[in-house]
């Protein structure tokens, strides 16, 4: 019965810290999350998850344990903001068609099939890559479009 109460206890603080922890990163659309943010969660979650359910763990090093991570998360966020440490730990967006004609190159370097291109260019409203005078892959993934005119 102890180790019920002591996880209960355990999955409600940590709960509370980790979305105390996401409130303070501030609010982002999920189309605006990029890769490090996905790690950023994964770890979060996957440090919650583990020490909440080892009875071994107590609660004060469960909350410390995130608040750590939540501050090295805070500190690379803040570090981000200078252009070249953002462009190595996000990259940036790059040009993947200008004028209908796609960049193969690319397109091979992101693991990028003509086929997935496609799909994200129809689901803008463009059914043929000639009708785009540009084409941005975002860091996001996704593609942001400029149709001939």
């Amino acid at each position: 019965m102890e180790f019920y109460i002591l996880t209960t206890v355990k999955l409600i603080v940590g709960l509370v810290v980790v979305l105390l922890i996401l409130r303070l990163l501030g609010r982002k659309e999920l189309a605006q999350i990029t890769p490090m943010d996905m790690v950023f969660v994964v770890m979060l979650a996957s440090i919650y998850a583990g020490m909440a359910t080892d009875n071994s763990v107590h609660v004060g090093r469960l909350v410390i344990t995130l608040l750590i991570w939540g501050v090295l998360i805070l500190i690379l966020e803040r570090i981000k903001s200078r252009k070249k440490i953002h462009k190595i730990l996000e990259g940036e967006p790059k040009i993947i068609v200008s004028n209908g004609k796609v960049n193969r190159d690319l397109l091979e370097r992101e693991n990028m099939t003509e086929k997935e291109l496609k799909m994200q260019l129809r689901s803008e409203g463009i059914f043929h890559i000639e009708e785009v005078e540009l084409a941005i892959l975002e860091i996001s993934g996704y593609i942001s479009v400029k149709r001939k005119e």
